[in-house]
């Protein structure tokens, strides 16, 4: 396996690249696309033209693309090419570029209600759909409503599902990282070490109110292995944050007000931790839920907010079964499905 992978100076990007399997070959794209002036020129157009109006296969600098494709892999070939990142129209384009491979390309959301909402330069890659073999969402319910979308443009045999593995163990590891700050009857929770301390204050208060650290009061660092009780229920959610886990530890409730999602990873890892969990009715909803798992709001304020007292009453089901293991695969054996045309279990599963 190769995995190409961009440059990155984000910490927690480059572990997860040191997590991969060893076995996989990891290629950081090294500068950009060399190309010709008329290279340069048409493939502005290229990336700009609204794909609506034929223009872009007239101008497509194929040359040019092809010959980035032979910088990064030389003369490999591949069985299957998978853009599994799918939202970047040069990525999709290059893995395009070699004959008889099998491609795939990731619908991670419900990327009609992404080019509506956030990112209107997504109709550069839905014009490159037609080219893929699959088009994989991230669970059934997901594909059905790519499907119906795309369904004009695209045959519907091609669109296939796999939802997404979750790294459990980090998950677990991480809700036991950080330390409890205590001052008086107040406490706050940091990920900062004994060391960074009292260089590095960056505090969030488990109560309501503001850290001022004008105030003239004894602080003690305590440890994190139990989550704090002072009379406050905390609610939680989570987006785009890395190693929150720790943070979700020391709240009662896990909370998604999502107006749509593709499959999201964080209310699997919240039911890893065996939080209450209350979701908003999106449309790909039926793929997140397990049985007595979750309590099911609108997505407008005063559903969400009668969510919240719900669980004051006690009424947000936590007796539910979520097993780690067996969830990982089933992922693996629906990858297989989507990518392979069959399900192998891979032997590696777990590492």
């Amino acid at each position: 396996m190769t995995v190409l992978v961009e440059p990155s100076r984000d910490r927690v990007q480059k572990e997860l690249i040191m997590h991969l399997n060893p076995k996989a070959r990891v290629i950081v794209r090294p500068g950009a696309m060399p190309r010709t002036v008329s290279e340069e020129i048409r493939n502005h157009f290229y990336t700009q033209a609204n794909p609506i109006r034929g223009l872009r296969k007239v101008i497509f600098p194929r040359k040019a693309y092809e010959r980035e494709f032979r910088r990064l892999f030389g003369e490999a070939v591949f069985d299957y090419i998978i853009d599994y990142e799918g939202f970047s129209s040069f990525f999709a384009t290059i893995c395009l570029m070699q004959k008889n491979a099998k491609t795939c390309i990731w619908m991670h959301s419900d990327m009609c209600s992404e080019y509506r909402t956030r990112f209107h330069w997504l109709e550069r890659i839905f014009a490159l759909y037609p080219q893929f073999d699959h088009l994989v969402s991230s669970s059934r319910q997901l594909m059905e409503v790519n499907r119906d979308n795309f369904s004009k443009y695209v045959p519907p045999e091609k669109f296939k599902h796999a939802k997404n593995c979750v790294d459990f163990a980090s998950v677990h590891a991480g809700s036991r990282e950080g330390k409890i700050i205590r001052r008086q009857d107040e406490y706050y929770y940091t990920l900062l070490s004994e060391s960074d301390f009292l260089t590095n204050m960056k505090l969030i208060p488990l109560q309501p109110g503001r850290f001022d650290l004008s105030e003239d009061k004894n602080m003690e660092l305590c440890g994190c292995t139990e989550a704090v009780k002072n009379g406050v229920i905390r609610f939680v959610t989570v987006g785009r944050l890395s190693n929150p886990f720790g943070l979700m530890r020391q709240c009662d409730c896990f909370v998604r007000p999502s107006l749509y999602e593709g499959q999201p990873l964080v209310v699997f890892e919240a039911r890893a931790l065996h939080m209450p969990i209350i979701l908003s009715d999106y449309a790909t909803i039926e793929g997140s839920v397990v049985t007595k798992g979750q309590y099911i709001v609108h997505k407008e304020a005063d559903s969400i907010y009668e969510g919240l007292r719900v669980y004051l009453l006690g009424k947000v089901p936590d007796d539910y079964v979520f097993m780690d293991e067996e969830y990982n695969r089933e992922a693996y054996a629906e990858f297989e499905q989507a990518v392979f045309g069959e399900s192998r279990m891979l032997s590696h599963i777990g590492e």
